[in-house]
């Protein structure tokens, strides 16, 4: 008897430590981007980061995403990755490539996401926005991807077109963290943020997701893998444990 619950707690343990995991898909509510002078917030259902010359500025983007879905799941999400969607962005650069990275964002995400800082005469807080577009890109790194130009689209016009393709990422252990983190939290919302690092000395445009297209379900997704447990197995050990209590208190009978 005594070997059979050290075999079935070791069946259990394997089978725990080995349980499947649920993929689970969760869309952005939220995107846009914040400029580098006024502070600005494009809060659109698009995106775009990097050097936009008819602005003045440089844009860092945003991904906000609602995690109270997978809230309450046992153990904790584990390998996440975003995926950005094809939808039809521009690769704005002369380069032949950009490096794209992904960051941490530590604000308040209902300052984040809000079109309207003061409710004043005038919609923008030029210092808070100053100060989210900042967070945008001085957090944890998350994650960064060197992003090809890719081939030139030539309209009937002749007007040539360098259209992004969809891409994922994978996401650090601090993204994995940090996303944990706010499962466990009141709030249950997570944001990411992006820039571009290989922005050049110029003035000209030098930009990504530039003129992208508004996208059902927003630009982007992670997927999370969030571990399930085995019940049907543990219920099966556990009447198997049962039924030889039974057998051995019987044979003692007898």
């Amino acid at each position: 008897m005594k070997k059979f619950l050290v075999s079935s707690f070791a069946a259990i343990t394997a089978m725990m430590s080995s349980a499947s995991a649920a993929v689970v898909q969760i869309d952005a509510f939220s995107t846009g981007w914040y400029d580098s002078v006024l502070g600005f917030h494009y809060a659109w259902s698009n995106t775009t980061a990097g050097r936009n010359p008819a602005f003045g500025s440089v844009f860092r983007d945003y991904f906000a995403f609602d995690l109270s879905s997978i809230a309450g799941l046992p153990g904790n999400v584990r390998n996440v990755k975003i995926t950005f969607r094809d939808i039809e962005g521009k690769y704005d650069s002369i380069d032949p490539t950009e490096t794209f990275q992904l960051s941490s964002f530590e604000g308040d995400i209902d300052d984040l996401i809000s079109e309207n800082f003061t409710g004043g005469a005038d919609p923008y807080d030029q210092v808070g926005g100053l100060a989210l577009y900042s967070d945008l890109g001085d957090g944890d790194v998350y994650g960064t991807r060197v992003i090809k130009k890719p081939g030139a689209t030539v309209f009937p016009n002749g007007f040539t077109v360098y259209i992004m393709d969809e891409f994922t990422m994978a996401l650090s252990s601090s993204a994995v963290d940090n996303m944990n983190a706010a499962l466990a939290s009141l709030d249950q919302r997570f944001a990411i943020g992006g820039q571009l690092t290989s922005l050049s000395d110029r003035t000209d445009f030098e930009a990504i997701f530039s003129a992208s297209q508004p996208s059902f379900g927003g630009p982007a997704f992670i997927t999370v893998e969030v571990p399930e447990p085995a019940p049907v197995a543990l219920l099966g050990l556990g009447l198997l444990g049962i039924a030889a209590v039974r057998r051995q208190r019987l044979s003692r009978k007898a």
